[in-house]
């Protein structure tokens, strides 16, 4: 009898005077931020981000005016989904910022801004103009992470031409996902236990613009990925080989077969996976 199983390897204007004036101000329109895009959202299974699955990001962002003098006006404020104030709208829902924090375009200024996704075991260093410049991230915290940067550099904003500022982002990490099958034939139960990847690094630092470089001085340097176990899948007459897990999207569906990697090159790591398979056949009594 043949057996198988097959593993495959996101202006306040204050006037001081004696009388009574009427000033009038032009109207400024607030800054605002409007749902973000996610590169390969197709591909981008929890616990990575998708479009639908991230609630906030930090924003980072400077105003140059005409004399090329550069001023920070975000500094890792938070804009989050449903948020009340500052509010910019899509069809992914709205996304805004506290308004202690209201930022308003200037006519003649050009600006850039930049945002991150993931907070948890990500820290955010900054240049000068209080903009990234390198990411730390630890790998153990399995918190997706992306980039987003938005040049309006040269584009002098007007209150009357001002634009909703959406972010395109990038994952900056790698993924490792397990795919099983059940290639047994009919009445034999497969489970999956212990997967895990071994030497993956522990931790890391992304240059803003640059490449990954794994913190080799880390305690510990490496760590084991786990994955967990797989649901037991049974082979059928109708079909012999049950894939585990089923299709995207089904309640079968389960994280627990991706797990997220520093970018690196491994090779000198000898990284390994493994697992644990038990079978069994259903016996009709």
């Amino acid at each position: 009898m043949k057996r198988t199983f097959i593993a495959v390897l996101t202006i306040a204007a204050a006037v001081a005077c004696n009388k009574s004036e009427v000033i009038e101000i032009a109207p400024q329109n607030a800054i605002s931020f409007d749902a973000p895009f996610i590169e390969n959202a197709t591909k981008a299974i929890d616990p990575s981000y998708t479009i639908y699955t991230i609630n906030a990001f930090k924003v980072y962002g400077t105003m140059t005016n005409a004399a090329n003098e550069v001023a920070n006006i975000f500094n890792a404020v938070e804009v989050s989904k449903t948020t009340s104030t500052n509010v910019g709208t899509s069809a992914n829902g709205s996304w805004g910022y506290a308004d202690t924090y209201t930022q308003y375009w200037v006519s003649g200024n050009s600006y850039a801004f930049a945002a991150v996704a993931g907070t948890n075991g990500v820290t955010v260093n900054t240049d000068g103009n209080g903009m990234p410049s390198t990411i730390i991230y630890d790998a153990d915290k399995q918190t997706d992470l992306l980039y987003a940067y938005d040049n309006h550099g040269g584009v002098a904003h007007s209150s009357t031409s001002a634009t909703t500022v959406a972010f395109n982002f990038d994952h900056l990490l790698s993924k490792a996902k397990f795919t099983f099958t059940n290639g047994y034939p009919e009445g034999f139960t497969v489970t999956v236990t212990n997967v895990a990847i071994t030497n993956a690094h522990a931790a890391g630092t992304y240059t803003i613009g640059g490449t990954w470089a794994p913190d080799t001085t880390a305690d510990p340097a490496t760590e084991t990925v786990d994955f967990g176990a797989v649901v037991a899948s049974t082979a059928t007459a109708v079909t012999e080989a049950v894939a585990i897990p089923a299709t995207e999207g089904t309640n079968v569906y389960s994280s627990n077969y991706e797990r997220l990697l520093i970018p690196a090159n491994y090779t000198a790591l000898a990284i390994k996976y493994s697992y644990y398979v038990t079978s069994k056949e259903n016996l009709v009594v």
